[in-house]
C-alpha cells in the first residue's frame, strides 16, 4: 500500500512539473481586410504548422438573430502569416472566425464594413 501511495505521489509530481505553457494551447489571431471582391486576411499563433496553417476561417455576415455564414477558406502561408480569402458582395459588417481545434484555441477578427 505505501509503494503505491508513493507511486502516486511521484506521477502527480510530474505533472506539477510540466509547464504550463506546454499543456497550454496556441494562441490564434485572425485579421480581416475588406476588398471590393470580398474579404481576406491571415491566421497567426505561436504554434503556426498546428494552429495557422491548413486553418479553416469562416466569412459571417452579421445579421439581427444568427449572423449569416457566408463562406470558408484554408488558411495557406504567405508572408508572415498564413492567408485566407472570402469573396462576398453586397454591404453590411462582416468578421472572420477560426474555430477550435485540438491544441489550438479559436480566434475572431474584429467586425469590419463591407468595400462598395
Amino acid at each position: 500500500m505505501r509503494k503505491l501511495l508513493v507511486i502516486a505521489l511521484a506521477a502527480l509530481t510530474a505533472l506539477l512539473i510540466v509547464s504550463p505553457s506546454a499543456l497550454a494551447a496556441g494562441s490564434t489571431k485572425v485579421t480581416i481586410q475588406a476588398q471590393t471582391s470580398g474579404f481576406f486576411g491571415q491566421v497567426k499563433s505561436n504554434k503556426e504548422q498546428k494552429c495557422a496553417n491548413g486553418r479553416k476561417v469562416k466569412l459571417f455576415k452579421v445579421k439581427s438573430g444568427k449572423d449569416k455564414k457566408i463562406g470558408s477558406d484554408i488558411a495557406q502561408a504567405n508572408g508572415d502569416g498564413y492567408m485566407w480569402s472570402i469573396g462576398a458582395s453586397g454591404g453590411g459588417d462582416y468578421y472572420a472566425k477560426a474555430g477550435r481545434v485540438d491544441g489550438c484555441d479559436p480566434g475572431k477578427s474584429k467586425t469590419i464594413p463591407a468595400q462598395n
